[in-house]
């Protein structure tokens, strides 16, 4: 029988992490009568611009907010206290100007001073590099290399992967026949769940490294927890 360590103990629990969530959040919304979704979020920072001011950053991303890497930039957007305006994509029927604009015809998609970016990890970088108030990358040169690094291998670690994988109870790219025998599946599953498993463990290694273990993966919130937060 597994005990709880001291640290784990000392982890909130789901209904204490949304109490604090609730007292410091600064998300904000528009209601969007009679359009699909109904509301919609904003930037939080829109009140900081002058009158007649227009945000340096302009967001295209998906219309019900729930692609993961529009979430990335939403939230380094936010971290960042950057005001941004967005346009809503509509994944199911996208505009012609925007698959003429963005070579990948995905979102999501910026405009930093007219300056078009695409692709989730490029923005995070650019916005980084662009906006150097609230740094969301370490000041010490080789914790950011390393930070850097884990930014760019991230699609190749095979977390997410595996976690889809064991999610949905078989592999990408696999068939499944309907006479597939139940001990099989059950087999399959497993070793999904394994390799699941192991990943988090290697994750929970990492996390390990730093101060404050468990808490963020430099020690403070970067790219890094964004990158991991929104998948």
């Amino acid at each position: 029988m597994k005990t709880e360590t001291s640290q784990q103990k000392s982890l909130p629990n789901w209904e204490e992490l949304l109490q604090v969530a609730q007292q410091n959040t600064t998300a904000k919304w528009i209601s969007r009568p009679g359009q699909t979704p109904a509301t919609a979020t904003i930037s939080s920072y829109l009140h900081r611009l002058s009158p007649g001011e227009k945000p340096s950053v302009l967001l295209y991303r998906d219309t019900h907010g729930w692609c993961p890497f529009c979430e990335r930039v939403w939230f380094a957007l936010e971290e960042k206290q950057i005001p941004f305006e967005t346009e809503l994509i509509d994944l199911s029927n996208k505009p012609q100007w925007y698959k003429d604009m963005v070579p990948t015809a995905l979102v999501p998609a910026v405009k930093i001073e007219g300056e078009l970016v695409y692709e989730s990890k490029d923005i995070l970088l650019a916005l980084e590099k662009k906006f150097d108030r609230f740094p969301l990358l370490p000041i010490a040169s080789q914790e950011k290399s390393v930070a850097l690094d884990m930014i760019e291998n991230f699609d190749a670690n095979g977390l997410v992967r595996s976690g889809y994988e064991f999610l949905r109870g078989k592999p990408f790219n696999s068939e499944q026949s309907t006479e597939t025998i139940p001990e099989q599946m059950a087999a399959q599953l497993l070793n999904l769940q394994t390799t699941f498993e192991t990943k988090l463990e290697q994750l929970e290694v990492t996390l390990g490294q730093y101060p404050d273990p468990g808490v963020y993966f430099m020690g403070e919130f970067s790219l890094v927890d964004i990158m991991y937060t929104a998948s």
